[in-house]
Formats: structure tokens, sequence, C-alpha cells
């Protein structure tokens, strides 16, 4: 896929719950089993950006994307302005910036790629402005250019805050922000718009946005493409967040008709996998190298046992006074035990830093565990902490490829 429709791809997406619009249904809960109610589909633009931090008074725009869907045109067809930006100079939080590698690559090596538009920060609007210029003439009935309709995810509170602190005059889009609930109110039952969670539940969801723009690492495709679109098999989700948001197996049980286990920590998301995913065995339980007591992360998406993350990741949550609670641990092959069938077709390992050490502990145990055909781990794009792993799993695996942030393994003998 290209750089313009991988990004495109990221964008498609309703602003707030992450679900890709090809997706949504519009209807009513499914757990009332009310009958689908068509909503009108109103043209918008929707707006991302790629930063090197949180605080838009400091952290810098490294990328920008625009897409103007009517809800007809392929996504490969859509209307798109896509910007790498480039700075004098880059400042930005760790953790950040570790997330942006291939930006800041072709950012320092904008000459080799020629096929990208790279804009000076003080550029953006007059280029952007051009682009909805020239699109409102062939779509004139859609929009005014002086006026646009935005969905984005986070995007007023984010995303625009960025874009203010820029040279322009960026109120063009402060017209209406496209909110989700409206997507999936249903005027017969509900009182006031859905929030957020009840937008996920009613829409099925069944995607995920990556964690950069031009990034597609859906871990789920990799699987369907190995096992050949497999129907019926068995997954187990170490680090399984909310069971939706960046899940690596929501389209093997929706779509595929597969069963399994997912297990998270954070004892808040895992409310919302018993939720989001009740026909799954979901274990609210803190896997580490073997029993022991530790220190929990309470940080949503990067929440993790305190001594096995990156120290960067330690610093901005210091900085940040993310909860941390006190914790027991306990070894992936005793919380599998009597729970699996003897075959795991895939396995997904996500919890921001101990990978290394649960794998070591699984692998290595003597005791009689279920075989793993695929797995994604991980690896915090740190080339040290990837060879440990192919070193590791060398026996019984091969690294097959590396998508964004995983790596992906197949079984040596059944993949």
């Amino acid at each position: 896929m290209s750089c313009r429709n991988k990004f495109i791809d990221s964008l498609r997406v309703c602003s707030e719950c992450n679900v890709a619009r090809d997706q949504y249904e519009f209807s009513g809960c499914p757990l009332k089993q009310t009958e689908k109610t068509p909503t009108p589909r109103t043209p918008y633009f929707s707006i991302d950006i790629e930063t090197t931090g949180l605080d838009p008074e400091w952290c810098q725009i490294l990328e920008f994307g625009a897409v103007y869907e009517d809800w007809e045109t392929p996504v490969d067809k859509l209307p798109s302005f896509h910007a790498y930006i480039v700075h004098e100079r880059i400042v930005g939080m760790p953790y950040a910036l570790q997330m942006h590698p291939e930006i800041l690559k072709k950012i320092a090596e904008r000459h080799l790629h020629l096929d990208c538009k790279f804009l000076k920060p003080v550029d953006l609007f007059d280029e952007f402005n051009v682009w909805l210029w020239d699109l409102s003439k062939t779509h004139k009935d859609a929009f005014d250019s002086r006026r646009i309709n935005v969905a984005g995810k986070n995007f007023s509170g984010f995303d625009l805050q960025f874009l203010k602190k820029l040279p322009g005059n960026w109120d063009l889009i402060r017209h209406r922000v496209i909110d989700p609930g409206t997507l999936f109110w249903n005027p017969d039952e509900d009182k006031e718009l859905p929030n957020t969670q009840e937008c996920l539940t009613r829409s099925g969801a069944v995607s995920w946005v990556a964690h950069t723009a031009v990034e597609d690492a859906r871990q789920d495709e990799w699987v369907i493409e190995r096992t050949d679109g497999l129907r019926d098999g068995f997954f187990v989700e170490v680090g399984a967040h909310d069971g939706v948001r960046h899940s690596n197996t929501l389209t093997l049980e929706k779509e595929f008709g597969w069963t399994g286990i997912l297990i998270e920590g954070d004892p808040r998301l895992h409310k919302r996998c018993m939720i989001y995913r009740p026909n799954c065995n979901n274990i609210n339980t803190i896997v580490g190298p073997g029993y022991g007591e530790g220190l929990f992360i309470l940080g949503d998406q990067f929440g993790g046992l305190w001594e096995h993350m990156p120290e960067n990741w330690q610093k901005e949550h210091r900085s940040r006074s993310t909860p941390v609670v006190d914790c027991e641990t306990k070894p992936l092959i005793d919380v599998l035990r009597n729970r699996t069938p003897p075959v795991i077709d895939y396995l997904s390992i996500d919890v921001e830093g101990a990978e290394y050490e649960i794998l070591k502990s699984y692998f290595e145990s003597r005791a009689l565990k279920p075989t793993v055909r695929y797995m994604t781990v991980e690896f915090r794009l740190d080339k040290h902490y990837l060879d440990k792993l192919i070193e590791l799993l060398d026996p019984w695996f091969e690294l097959e490829e590396v998508r964004a942030w995983d790596a992906c393994f197949v079984n040596r003998t059944l993949g």
C-alpha cells in the first residue's frame, strides 16, 4: 500500500471511537437488539497529526493529513492532503520521538522522497488552504472552503490546539466538529447522545488505528494471511487493553469465529473487556516472569510492570504522576493451565517491556504447555531487544517480519 493510501486508510475513522467508517452499521445498541436506524452521512474532513509530544506549547507537529470523506468514494480515490513538517530543530518528549522513527527518518532524508510533500510550519496553512479551494471547485454543493466540518481522533482537544499555534486562520475549522455520538444516536431510546464507550459498543468495532498515521500495524491481518482465513481458531492476547482499541484479536473473533483468552492487568480495562468481548475468557491478572510482587503502572495504553519498562517511559510516568499500585505477578504458563486447547493458533504479547522475561519463563519451562503456532511480540522499536527475542525464540520460532512495533514469529514446525 502506498504512503498516501496508508495515511488515508488510517484517517477514515470515527472521531473518538477509532472505529473504521466502513464498519459502521448505524444501529442501536446490539445488547438491546434494536432495529437499525439509518443515519444521514454528512460529508466531512478527517484531520490527523503526529507530534513530538503532548504539550502544544513546546512540542511540534511532524506530520499533517486531511481526507475529504463523501461516504461514496473508495478509500484509494479519496481527495487527500498529506505533508511532513520540517523544523530547523526537533524538540519533543522521548517516548513520542521513539514512536515516530520512520517519520523522522523520512524528514531527514527528504531529498530521497520526491513523491512526498515537505513543508515548513509557516507554510502549512497556506498550502492546505489552496488544496481546500481547489477541492471546493469540484465539490461545489458539498462544503464551503471558508468553513469546514472536521472529524478526527480527539481532534478538538488535541490536534486543533497544535494547529492554532501555527500561522494561519485555523478558525476555518472551528465551524463544527463532528461528534461520533450523532452517528450512533437512537432517537427513540436515547435521552442524550451516547458517550465514546457506548459508541464503541454500538459500532461492533472490528478495526483500530495504528500508532502513527502512516503505519498500519494490524497484526490480525497478518494472522489471517498466514492461516489462510482459518475459522474457529484459538487466540491468547496478553495485554488486551479494553479488547477493542489496538486489539490484535477482535477481527479474528468477530469475522472468523475464533475464541480465546484476553489477559489484562489493569482492572479498569479488564472491565471493558468483559463488556466489549463477553464471549472471551477474560482474565484480570498481571503476567510476569514468575510469582512475585511488583509495581504496576495504571497508564491506560502504556501501563505495565514498572521494573520492566524502558527508562524513558518511567521518566514520562513520573512527570505525569501516573497512578501506581502494588501487584502480584503470575507466570503465563500457570495463567493458561487448563484453559487452552493443545495448540494456540495465535499468541499476542504487548505488555510494555516485560515481553522477553515472560516468554523466557514460558518457553524454557519443562512443564507441559500448549504449542503456539503464530505469535506477535512488541519490541519497542529497540533493535537490541529484538535481537534478544530472536535468540531466545530461535529453537522454536522463525522471525518472519516486523510490523511497526511488533515482531511476527512463525512456529518452525507448525507454521
